[in-house]
């Protein structure tokens, strides 16, 4: 490969890894804007009726809840942060570990993950019963949640996976290309 076209390729990947660096976070921060108008927009309990014990007080229950939801929302934005802020700073900068790629495959199994439950969803409703009420899946877009949701929320989770898988292969092309260019000038 030719000293040009490595440079070339080495300035495109970078700045693949700063716009999808900036993906990863936003989509992080998305995350946290979703669950928290989905626990807010809510009507009812969000443990369901007949979920606890009747020695447990639901004040504690749903404190212990929001918490729980709190420390996993807290953990993957961080994660996200600093996928995306590395990712950035190896684009705009240069050098940087490759723990933040090996976390971005982290990231990035758990968001192909998400995309098949969410897409699960959509399908669910081939008359299979719901195992909390024992009723058969329907979609009622008057209930405020439905098929337009679930298809929402699996093309944004599909959006951030293809991010996250992006950010990953340009970053071992930039780690690849780098030291090729090293290699060339040596």
């Amino acid at each position: 490969m030719e000293r040009e076209t490595i440079e070339r390729e080495l300035r495109r990947n970078r700045s693949t890894l700063t716009l999808v660096g900036l993906g990863v976070i936003a989509f992080g921060a998305w995350s946290v804007v979703k669950t928290v108008l989905i626990l807010t927009l809510r009507v009812g309990d969000p443990l369901g009726e007949g979920a606890l014990p009747e020695n447990v007080p639901p004040e504690l229950a749903r404190a212990v809840f929001y918490g729980v939801i709190a420390f996993f929302l807290v953990i993957d934005l961080a994660l996200r942060l600093y996928v995306g802020l590395s990712a950035r700073r190896e684009g705009l900068y240069g050098k940087k570990g490759s723990a933040y790629i090996v976390l971005a495959c982290l990231l990035a199994a758990l968001s192909l993950y998400s995309c098949v439950y969410t897409a699960s969803t959509i399908w669910s409703s081939d008359g299979q019963e719901d195992t909390q009420t024992s009723e058969p899946y329907h979609f009622d877009p008057r209930e405020g949640e439905g098929i337009d949701d679930s298809i929402v929320s699996t093309l944004v989770e599909i959006t951030a996976t293809v991010t996250l898988f992006e950010l990953i292969v340009a970053g071992v092309r930039v780690k690849r290309l780098s030291k090729l260019a090293a290699e060339r000038e040596a």
